[in-house]
């Protein structure tokens, strides 16, 4: 059995001490305010189960992750107390036993119980075909209780996906090969393509730059993804846990969909001749009502070009001629259209 030093914390709603930057808000709320799936998808129905201190946001551009902002979720704490990601790396068994239960669905991934679960769970309905979540994994777990060494310390994440056009509950957070993503299946040994070192939390430069995030080591990043059907409903469950004791810390970055790219010109409204005229050069009439709707114009890759209100006539003097998704909400409806700008 792993020893280590469990500490009792006092928890700040900000905590800026390092490069790594996280903000005690419920995930609830970072999912219903969209900023973390984006304006693609509506959500509803959305719960969480773990410790108060163990989920939260993060700004991680300052450091060696990959990622730049998002949702984290931990088995112990997100938080600035000696025992959560912040850098720089200088412990070995940097952690917190929040106390909490594990989670059945990660308990079957390991064939063994977890302890510490933080999981978020909500529905959804895509308003395109795909989605997509890079994320990145790591683990005070590293590198002592990971492969070559024999342990059953196996920290385990998922990402459980269920609804119209998807087999059962399908877990979307694998490899290319379909593992699974947790200790004994990403390491130095199994898997090491994906496989980060950050150091034992004695080794310089690690333990010496705040860039690097305390824990031992991390994957790359990673993406999960699922085809989806426009307009249906899907549920999505996130949970990551600690395996066999409830000691080191692992954690969850996942990245918010302000950095995404869908692909959202592969989609077109059915009922395309509700925008008009199409090719336009100044003006695109979109309804007739005085009603104000919110408005978001895309490229065809995806890029967010344009965010605006109107009340029926939207204005695109400004934007080059090419081709664009219009989507707008009218009547607690959402709206697409592909339209041609021709100057």
């Amino acid at each position: 059995m792993k020893t280590g030093l469990l500490l009792c914390s006092t928890f700040f709603a900000l905590n800026a001490h390092t490069q790594l930057l996280t903000e005690n808000v419920a995930p609830e709320n970072i999912v219903q305010w969209g900023e973390f799936l984006g304006s693609n998808y509506q959500v509803a129905n959305i719960q969480f189960t773990g410790a108060y201190e163990s989920s939260g946001s993060y700004d991680a551009s300052q450091t060696n992750i990959g990622l730049n902002r998002g949702l984290i979720l931990t088995t112990g704490s997100c938080t600035d107390t000696m025992s959560g990601p912040f850098g720089p790396n200088d412990q070995a068994n940097s952690g917190l036993d929040n106390g909490f239960p594990g989670y059945s669905l990660l308990n079957q991934i390991v064939g063994a119980n977890s302890y510490n679960a933080a999981v978020l769970e909500f529905d959804f309905t895509p308003l395109i075909d795909s989605i997509e979540i890079d994320y990145v994994f790591g683990s005070e777990e590293y590198p002592e209780f990971a492969p070559p060494n024999n342990s059953t310390f196996n920290d385990v994440f998922g990402i459980f996906l269920s609804g119209p056009g998807i087999s059962g509950l399908q877990n979307i957070a694998v490899l290319p090969n379909g593992q699974t993503v947790g200790i004994n299946s990403i390491n130095p040994v199994t898997n090491s393509t994906y496989y980060v070192n950050n150091g034992d939390g004695f080794t310089f430069p690690f333990n010496q730059s705040d860039q690097y995030i305390q824990y031992d080591g991390y994957t790359s990043v990673l993406k999960a993804k699922a085809n989806l059907i426009i307009g249906e409903t899907y549920h999505l469950i996130i949970a990551i846990a600690d395996v066999n004791d409830g000691i080191y810390d692992s954690g969850i970055f996942l990245e918010s969909c302000d950095s995404c790219v869908f692909n959202v010109g592969l989609m077109e409204n059915e009922n395309l001749s509700s925008v008009y005229p199409n090719p336009a050069n100044d003006k695109v009439y979109l309804f007739d009502s005085a009603e104000l709707a919110f408005v978001q114009v895309y490229g065809l890759d995806g890029s967010l070009i344009l965010k605006t209100t109107c009340t029926g006539t939207l204005n695109v003097e400004n934007l080059e001629s090419g081709q664009y998704i219009i989507q707008y909400d009218l009547n607690e409806s959402i709206n697409r259209s592909r339209i041609v700008i021709i100057h």
